[in-house]
Parts: C-alpha cells; sequence; structure tokens
C-alpha cells in the first residue's frame, strides 16, 4: 500500500466533474457510496433525486469501516498467521534433537552387528540427515515468508491508522474504497514434510540389511520379507481353497443342471396345457357361434310373436267396437218398444 501523505483537510474531486470538490455520497444501493458533487444531484446529474448526504457528515461511517477492517484483519489473519510462527519455531527447534536420537539409535544397531554394516549404517544416517536437512529449509523458507506476509499486513494497517489520524477526507474515502479490498493470499502449512523413524528389524544376522533396520519417511510402512515355510503354508492354503471353491462350483453346475431340466419339463408341460386350453377356447368360440345363431332366431321369433300380439290386439279392440255398437242398438230398441 502507498505510502500516507500529509495534505490539507479539503473534499475530495468529483469523479464525474473533476473540478469540482465533492461534498455528498449517494445513499442510494446501486451507488455504492459515490462521491458526488453539486453538480451531480442537479439537472441531468447522474445522483439527481437520490438520497445523499454531506461528506462530512458520512464519514465517520467511512472511518468505522477503516477500524472494523484492521480489527478483523488483526483478529482472523494476522493473529493465525503469528501462532503459525510460534508453531513452525516449536517444529523447527523439535526436528534436531529428533533427528539426533533416531542417529544415535541408528549407530547404537550398528555396533550391535559389527564393522560388515558400516557401510549400511552409514547411509542411513546420510538418509536422515538429508531428510532433515530438506525439512530445515522448507520449514526456514515457510517461516520466512510467513513473516514476510506479517510485515505487509503490518504496513498496511498503519498505513490505513495514519489515514484516520490525518484530516485528508480524499485519504479516508480512498482507503475506504479500494484499501479496504486487498485481499491475502493464504500460507497453508507445508504438506510436504517428512517424518522420519528407525524400524529396528527381527531378521537374523545371516542378513545384515534386514537386520539393521529401515528408515521410515512419513508414512511409509516396513515391508517385511515372507520366510519360505510361511510362503509354503500360504500356497498350500490357497490351493485347498481352491480346490474347495473348485467343488462348490460342481455342486453349483450339477444344481443348475437339474433346475435346467426341470425348467425344460416345465416347459414342455405349459406347452400341452396351452394347447388344450386353445383346444377349449376354439370350441367356446364354436358354442358362442351357434349361440348367436340360436339367439338370431330367438328374436325372430319373439318379432312375430310381437306382431301376433298387435293383431291380436286389433282384432279385440274391433270386436269390443262391435259388441258396443250392438249393445247400444239393443238399447235403443228396448227404449222404442217401451215407449209404443
Amino acid at each position: 500500500m502507498a505510502q500516507a501523505h500529509v495534505r490539507c483537510a479539503i473534499d475530495p474531486q468529483c469523479p464525474s466533474h473533476p473540478s469540482t470538490e465533492a461534498i455528498f455520497v449517494c445513499l442510494e444501493n446501486q451507488c455504492d457510496e459515490q462521491l458526488a458533487c453539486p453538480k451531480c444531484i442537479t439537472g441531468a446529474g447522474n445522483h439527481n433525486k437520490h438520497n445523499v448526504e454531506l461528506l462530512e457528515n458520512h464519514l465517520g461511517i467511512f472511518k468505522k469501516k477503516i477500524n472494523d477492517y484492521n480489527t478483523n484483519t488483526r483478529e482472523q489473519i494476522l493473529g493465525p498467521l503469528k501462532k503459525m510462527v510460534d508453531r513452525v519455531t516449536d517444529d523447527l527447534e523439535a526436528f534436531d534433537p529428533a533427528t539426533s536420537s533416531i542417529l544415535d539409535e541408528i549407530e547404537t544397531r550398528g555396533k550391535e552387528i559389527n564393522e560388515q554394516t558400516s557401510t549400511l549404517v552409514t547411509e542411513f544416517k546420510t538418509k536422515c540427515s538429508q531428510i532433515r536437512s530438506c525439512n530445515r529449509q522448507k520449514m526456514e523458507h515457510y517461516r520466512s515468508r510467513l513473516l514476510g506476509k506479517i510485515t505487509e499486513i503490518e504496513a498496511d494497517i498503519s498505513a490505513l491508522d495514519r489515514f484516520l489520524a490525518g484530516d485528508c477526507k480524499a485519504d479516508i474515502v480512498n482507503a475506504a474504497k479500494s484499501g479496504l479490498c486487498k485481499k491475502y493470499q493464504d500460507l497453508p502449512y507445508p504438506d510436504d514434510i517428512k517424518d522420519v523413524s528407525f524400524k529396528v528389524s527381527d531378521t537374523p544376522l545371516n542378513d545384515v540389511a534386514n537386520l539393521l533396520g529401515t528408515v521410515l519417511i512419513g508414512n511409509e510402512q516396513v515391508v517385511r520379507a515372507e520366510p519360505y515355510t510361511e510362503t509354503i503354508k500360504r500356497l498350500e492354503d490357497h490351493i485347498k481353497s481352491m480346490e474347495q471353491k473348485k467343488r462348490i462350483d460342481e455342486a453349483r453346475i450339477q444344481k443348475s443342471k437339474k433346475e435346467l431340466h426341470d425348467c425344460t419339463q416345465r416347459g414342455q408341460d405349459y406347452q400341452a396345457h396351452i394347447a388344450n386350453l386353445q383346444e377349449e377356447l376354439q370350441n367356446a368360440r364354436k358354442e358362442g357361434q351357434y349361440y348367436q345363431a340360436h339367439n338370431g332366431k330367438l328374436q325372430e321369433e319373439l318379432q312375430s310373436a310381437r306382431k301376433e300380439i298387435t293383431a291380436d290386439a286389433h282384432e279385440k279392440k274391433k270386436m269390443q267396437d262391435s259388441i258396443n255398437d250392438l249393445r247400444a242398438l239393443g238399447t235403443h230398441k228396448v227404449k222404442t218398444e217401451f215407449e209404443s
């Protein structure tokens, strides 16, 4: 961040009208506290009819943002970085004693197996020393980066503090608008630091390399050579397992063959049953055709019967009308004779 410099307590320039001092702050959401001058809030200005406030009255909000930013930076970035420096310092102090203990252990083990192991002992010690040196270089480089980041952040905070202590409104606005946008890159703890340990071998003296041990780096595991007796036993067990699996597979094959035969037999039974059902269906269709023909006959007979009933009804009506006429005639005759 640029070094703060002393300026007189004047209003900053208007971003839209550089020849005019900005004495207002626009409070509209879309304007994001942009500076404005009298020309901006009148006529065709960009902030005409906007909600504005005097810059003098709004400086307190800008100052609060700067103070909040400094406080959050100290607590959330600077504090964890300083703790990480302490952790790295402790790790660096622990490297020498730990490696020195490993070297002593290797040395003791080497003396127990005489001069024939001296070359291998030297090789192991060199390997551990190289890992230690590499770890130290990485951790010192990481600590240097942490200290550099701390120096950078403290310088930025000091510059912001000097802006706050001064009376230059333009510097305060610049710090609130641009200075607070600076992002600091994370510096994660190195993930390639390799732990070193020494595993003493239980191998008899006839194998010096296995007897001395193995230097383990990071999460490496000791790979133990398998004795011949164990290899033979493992292979015999594997053969037995394969033979047992073979017997199980043969039993499954026999079971599958039987199930296939049963399925074939059931398939034949189903086919015969389907043939019977098809025959019954043909017979049912023939019976249906017969019933349809018989039903047609019955319909014809029913129509004939209805016609006969209709004709009988007409005939009955005619007879009734004749009876009624005869009754009327007889009544007239009786009446005439009586009057006579």
